[in-house]
């Protein structure tokens, strides 16, 4: 870190062109403290839009004490003011947007630094956050000496706080012709032209209606839809076709296809005719033999009992456990849709995302209520009572999944 040393006259030089040059944009403050606190602990969480358009928005981590003066916050060093002026809010999210960070801070009210994961080991404090554009306060200082104010990208995640999609997600397409399913194949040496990417095979017929105008059709690897002008050469078990589609039919898995035919399927062959009734003329049937008297067993010898016949044990079979859940899972992504109660759930940050993942995963597992589930690289796991579809790209988002 640079050398931490109280700022006083440096401090009011540029402050009258840093704030003409903040006064235009636009920026949203989220004010439930009792949320906030209730997720970010004593961190108080805003939201800062810094420009004018919604995908460029910060959130407020907080303010945090360096342990010693030879730590840094984050590990790489964006800018820093060279005449001793406060850094800019602006210019700091400017450098950490360029270099493809998630995190950045105002340190020692003149330096900017950046990183992707959360400040660890700095205590959390109070110093002061007027380097935002509704401040009037002069000079403008975000942080303090040997002090940080942390922001990540995007908006603040808080509890319950439900995501909406920008729009609502578009209705089925509507059936042209009746499908049917003729099985799994390996997905290899395929004669086939690539239509769309899609999970539904609704979606996937009526594509291969308007341009593939093939015979047969099929899905592979969960949404890759293809016209089949022959049929695949290999058939497996249907257990290989993992993957559902939404109508809950197979859509296939990675190297293998699930294959439909255009047209509906077959009806099944008539049931086979009754036999004849016999004839009048049919000889009578035989009576049947006379019953057999029943004769009682023989009487044991006196003083002596019959021992009493030894009792069968059944063991009754160990209860099946439930089926696992089956998710399909995108990288990069969120999922819009409604969220469950008590979510999103902060994960264990001394855990490696891989752990924390799985963790996530077994929460929406053992949830009957959860649909799914999105990760991010903030540790956050959130948990969905309806999955409408996946959501844009973003680089804090390291997987997505629906739950079947």
């Amino acid at each position: 870190m640079a050398p931490r040393a109280l700022v006083v006259l440096g401090l009011l030089l540029g402050s009258a062109g840093y704030a003409s040059a903040l006064a235009g944009l636009k920026v949203d403050k989220y004010k439930d403290d009792a949320t906030a606190i209730a997720t970010h602990a004593k961190w108080h969480t805003k939201t800062r839009k810094l420009l004018q358009t919604d995908d460029d928005s910060v959130c407020y981590e907080g303010c945090f004490d360096a342990p010693n003066a030879q730590t840094d916050p984050l590990p790489v060093f964006l800018s820093g003011t060279t005449d001793g002026s406060p850094m800019s809010l602006l210019d700091c999210y400017t450098s950490a947007l360029n270099a493809n960070l998630t995190y950045f801070a105002i340190v020692d009210v003149t330096d900017c630094f950046g990183g992707n994961e959360m400040v660890q080991g700095w205590a959390p404090d109070s110093c002061p956050l007027d380097c935002i554009p509704e401040s009037s306060a002069l000079p403008p200082i975000c942080g303090g000496v040997n002090k940080a104010s942390v922001f990540s990208m995007g908006l603040c995640q808080y509890l319950g706080a439900p995501c909406a999609p920008e729009e609502p997600p578009p209705p089925p397409p509507p059936l042209t012709v009746d499908y049917c399913y003729d099985g799994c194949y390996v997905a290899a040496d395929l004669d086939s032209d690539e239509l769309s990417t899609t999970t539904s095979v609704a979606a996937c017929q009526v594509a291969n209606a308007d341009g593939g105008s093939a015979d047969l059709f099929g899905i592979t690897s969960g949404d890759q839809c293809l016209a089949l002008y022959s049929p695949p050469e290999e058939k497996v078990g249907d257990a290989l076709c993992i993957l559902p589609c939404d109508e809950g039919t197979p859509c296939g898995a990675d190297g293998y296809i699930a294959v439909y035919t255009m047209g509906a399927c077959p009806s099944p062959p008539p049931p086979p005719p009754s036999p004849p009734l016999p004839s009048p003329s049919s000889p009578p049937k035989q009576s049947p033999p006379p019953p057999v008297p029943f004769s009682p067993p023989p009487s044991p010898p006196e003083g002596e009992e019959l021992a009493p016949p030894p009792e069968e044990v059944s063991n009754p079979p160990p209860p099946a456990g439930p089926a696992r859940p089956v998710f399909r899972c995108k990288e990069g992504i969120s999922l819009w849709g409604v969220f469950l109660p008590n979510t999103p759930v902060k994960l264990n940050p001394t855990k490696s995302h891989p752990v924390n993942q799985a963790h996530c995963e077994e929460l929406c597992a053992d949830n009957d209520a959860c649909t799914g589930y999105y990760y991010k690289t903030t540790r956050w796991c959130f948990l969905m009572k309806e999955v409408y579809s996946f959501g844009k790209e973003y680089n804090t988002a390291i997987v997505a999944c629906k739950k079947f």
